[in-house]
C-alpha cells in the first residue's frame, strides 16, 4: 500500500518472495507466538471498539455512507476492501435474520450478548443495521441535516467524538468512544457511569424534551448536558434523535 519497496504497477519479486517467507519463518516460530498472542488477543478487544465507533461516525456524518458489500461482518484484509471477492449472502441473510428478530423480543439482552462474544461480527452487524434503520426513519435530517460539533467536558472528554446534526424540528447527536486502551482494561466494557464518571456533552437548549437511543431503543430526557455514562448504559456508542 506504501509503495515503498513495491507497486502493482513495478512489482519487485524479490522483495515479495523475501517477505513472504519471512513472515512463514515468524508464524511457524512457537516461541513468538506464544509471546504475540496475548498482545494480540488485547488489541483486538480494542479494534472492536474502534470498528464500532468508525461505524457509528461514517453513517452518521455528512455525505452517503461508504458500505462495503461483505464488510457488513469484520474484515481482516491489510489492504482496502474489495468488492470483487465472493461475498457468503447466505451466511450474513441469516444472521442478520436472527439479530432482527432477537432485537425485535429483547434488544438489551441481544446486546449483553453481542458485546461478551464479539468475534463472530454479529455485533457490528446488529449496530449497521440500526443505523441504516434510522436514516431510513429520519431521513430528512441525514439528507439535509447541518453539522454541529458538541462541547464535551470532564474527566474523559478527550475519549469522545460528539457531533449534532440538525434540520427543523429534528436533531440527531452522535457519540462515539474513542483512545479506549488508556480508559478500560480489556476484560472491562467502555460502558456506564463507572467508567464515564463526570463526562459529559453540552447540548443546545430547544432540541426537544426527550431523546431515543436508535441504537438501543432506550429513552432519555434532554437537558443542558448529557451525561457520556447515561448514553453509554449498554453499548459503547449512541445515536440520539431528539424532536421538537
Amino acid at each position: 500500500e506504501a509503495k515503498v519497496h513495491t507497486t502493482w504497477l513495478r512489482p519487485n519479486p524479490e522483495y515479495e518472495d523475501g517477505y513472504t517467507a519471512f513472515i512463514k519463518v515468524v508464524l511457524e516460530d512457537s516461541e513468538f507466538l506464544k509471546a504475540f498472542e496475548p498482545f494480540q488477543q488485547s488489541v483486538s478487544v480494542y479494534g472492536v471498539y474502534n470498528s464500532l465507533s468508525q461505524v457509528l461516525l461514517k453513517v452518521a456524518s455528512p455525505g452517503v455512507p461508504d458500505l462495503y458489500q461483505g464488510n457488513e461482518l469484520w474484515d481482516f484484509n491489510l489492504v482496502d476492501p474489495d468488492n470483487r471477492r465472493p461475498v457468503d449472502y447466505a451466511h450474513r441473510i441469516l444472521l442478520l435474520d436472527e439479530v432482527n428478530t432477537s432485537t425485535s423480543a429483547d434488544p438489551l439482552g441481544l446486546i449483553s450478548t453481542l458485546l461478551k462474544a464479539p468475534e463472530d461480527g454479529r455485533v457490528k452487524l446488529f449496530l449497521t443495521t440500526q443505523l441504516l434503520q434510522a436514516r431510513q426513519a429520519y431521513r430528512d435530517v441525514f439528507t439535509y441535516g447541518n453539522y454541529q460539533p458538541l462541547t464535551v467536558s470532564g474527566q474523559f472528554a478527550d475519549r469522545i467524538i460528539a457531533f449534532a446534526r440538525c434540520y427543523q424540528n429534528t436533531t440527531a447527536i452522535a457519540i462515539a468512544p474513542r483512545f479506549l486502551a488508556t480508559l478500560i482494561d480489556p476484560s472491562q466494557l467502555p460502558i456506564a457511569h463507572e467508567i464515564w464518571k463526570d463526562t459529559q456533552i453540552e447540548i443546545s437548549q430547544g432540541i426537544g424534551s426527550t431523546w431515543k437511543n436508535t441504537i438501543t431503543g432506550e429513552m432519555g430526557t434532554c437537558s443542558s448536558s448529557l451525561l457520556v455514562g447515561e448514553a453509554f448504559q449498554h453499548f459503547p456508542g449512541a445515536l440520539l434523535i431528539a424532536q421538537r
